[in-house]
């Protein structure tokens, strides 16, 4: 009788818990993070996007960055493990770009791995609604970033 009694207690507990562990940060079918900025000097746009996809327990990256203007968007498959997280993707010219770092669902914080040395390889963009038209003015000092 103790036996039919904890046994679906035991179930109903390790349940919720691998719910909480895999709980994904996206929350829907797309999340878009940004450190895109407009330039009052120059009137271009600076900084770098990240769409994430969600299909069907499968994540797509989307990775834009700007120079004046949005680039062309390089894409490939994504992995969110808890709050890690980590893309490759490949632009038309065949260059692989590596991305690791955290996931939440308010920012993605990590770094290129196959960048040059010496180089700023960290990126951190924050989430935005995906329907806003609002790019803040950049600071006085962001440089033009370039991956």
């Amino acid at each position: 009788m103790m036996f039919r009694v904890a046994l679906p207690m035991l179930w109903v507990a390790l349940s919720s818990s691998q719910a909480m562990a895999w709980e994904d940060p996206i929350k829907g079918e797309a999340a878009v993070y940004s450190s895109v900025c407009y330039s009052v000097q120059s009137g271009d746009l600076r900084g770098e996007r990240l769409i994430i996809l969600n299909s069907h327990a499968q994540h797509f990256a989307i990775y834009q960055q700007t120079g004046g203007e949005f680039g062309f968007p390089i894409w490939g498959k994504a992995e969110i493990r808890g709050n890690h997280f980590r893309f490759i993707a490949q632009n038309r010219y065949g260059s692989v770009l590596e991305f690791e770092g955290t996931i939440t669902p308010d920012y993605v914080d990590g770094h290129f791995a196959n960048e040059s040395p010496g180089s700023d390889n960290t990126a951190r963009w924050q989430r935005v609604s995906a329907d806003s038209r609002f790019t803040p003015e950049c600071p006085a000092h962001k440089p033009m970033e370039k991956r």
